[in-house]
């Protein structure tokens, strides 16, 4: 499995951000989502909720 860890900690900080009430740039964390659910198939489901909660 090839993991992308900077692109894991992107979409872990805009997370956090979401999580404390931050403004957050939802296109690029689906974005980042989409991609790493490409690469990171064993994390892909939760990458897919991810993308989801950040269209809503």
């Amino acid at each position: 499995m090839k993991y992308s860890w900077e692109e894991l900690e992107m979409l872990a900080d805009i997370l956090a951000a979401e999580a404390e009430g931050r403004p957050v740039d939802r296109k690029e964390a689906g974005r980042l989502a989409d991609r790493l659910s490409q690469n990171c198939p064993d994390i892909r489901r939760t990458m897919d909720m991810v993308k989801k909660r950040m269209v809503a």
